[in-house]
């Protein structure tokens, strides 16, 4: 169950449409879609009620109602393109015997969903990625148990560490704990794929992480012709953009 409606609170789930989250315009009570490309829902117009006039994206709420959502979107687009189709939607097990009809194969390589992921800050593709290497080591259904042991098994090969913890993919709930060392291993590691990190101002790569009363950003700056790996973990209320303007600093102060 999401903490809030915010987009990124969605809840992960194996079938999703628009990362769990709905667009929608509300004009005194009539609601549209706020996205040309997605229909208007039954789910939609029902999560939408009570929202303030105006442009609201919100998440499902459960994962729950990920299938749901997805049957209803895919439903109406078959629609539009003149297909007709039962209202009737039938929850169940797939039985063994069903013949696989066709397999569907994301259009972008593992680089591009993560370079998307960390440039839009998308908690759903983190957790997603997180409970399918979870799957992908100890066989399915995923679960974030699951990923959880995977990530101890992996950390404790390639790092070592003895005080920590982490209990999901996208650094949501307040009881994961890592230190600014920890954080700076990781981005030493992840040198190689630098170039997947947001960009700010061409000399400095480096992701954001944001809780109330919690500012972190971590990365690489390039100064004396190299790039060199930095972690801030800021714990208390700090104004707009002062961990991007911290990093600018580290280009110029000795050290």
């Amino acid at each position: 169950m999401a903490t809030t409606n915010n987009p990124y609170d969605a809840a992960a789930s194996a079938l999703a449409a628009n990362f769990n989250t709905i667009d929608v315009n509300v004009i005194n009570g009539n609601v549209t879609s706020g996205e040309a490309q997605t229909p208007i829902t039954a789910m939609a117009k029902s999560l939408a009620t009570g929202l303030a006039n105006g442009k609201h994206r919100i998440n499902l709420g459960n994962a729950q109602r990920g299938p749901q959502y997805f049957v209803e979107v895919l439903s109406e687009k078959l629609r539009q393109a003149g297909i007709g189709i039962k209202q009737t939607q039938i929850k169940g097990t797939d039985p063994k015997n069903l013949n696989l009809l066709f397999t569907h194969y994301n259009s972008r390589s593992l680089d591009q969903v993560i370079a998307a992921m960390l440039e839009y800050s998308n908690n759903f593709i983190a957790n997603q990625l997180y409970l399918m290497l979870g799957a992908n080591k100890f066989s399915g259904p995923a679960t974030f148990e699951k990923s959880k042991q995977m990530l101890e098994e992996f950390i404790d090969i390639n790092f070592h560490w003895q005080q920590y913890a982490v209990y999901d993919g996208a650094g949501l709930p307040r009881n994961n704990q890592l230190s600014a060392q920890h954080l700076a291993e990781v981005v030493r590691k992840f040198a190689p794929y630098r170039d997947l990190m947001p960009s700010q101002k061409e000399v400095i790569r480096a992701k954001s992480g944001t809780l109330n009363g919690v500012s972190c950003y971590a990365g690489y700056v390039f100064r004396q012709g190299k790039w060199l790996t930095f972690a801030l973990l800021i714990n208390q209320p700090v104004e707009y953009r002062f961990r991007e303007r911290l990093a600018e600093e580290l280009l110029t102060i000795s050290f």
